[in-house]
């Protein structure tokens, strides 16, 4: 059985955000299939700026962010479980 398109595109969606790759850049190249993937994902990441929301492929930015700036303080203890797959 085929695994369904939305859960395809998060999978996508949440390799290319833990690589770090731009969403865009030099299309000439670009198969059909990545294009209304980059359409989708650009679509994708304006509706949850628009609602403030963060999807699960940017969280680990946000959070390491929020400790960076300050908006959040890790307490004199911090205990990291469930890490064991690591992107660059």
């Amino acid at each position: 059985m085929s695994r369904p398109a939305a859960e395809l595109a998060r999978e996508a969606f949440t390799l290319w955000r833990g690589w770090g790759l731009p969403l865009g850049g030099d299309s000439a190249h670009h198969s059909d299939d990545v294009h209304a993937f980059l359409r989708w994902a650009a679509v994708f990441q304006a509706r949850c700026d628009e609602l403030g929301a963060i999807d699960g492929a940017r969280l680990s930015d946000a959070v390491a962010n929020s400790f960076g700036n300050g908006r959040l303080v890790a307490p004199g203890r911090l205990i990291l479980a469930g890490f064991d797959e690591l992107t660059p």
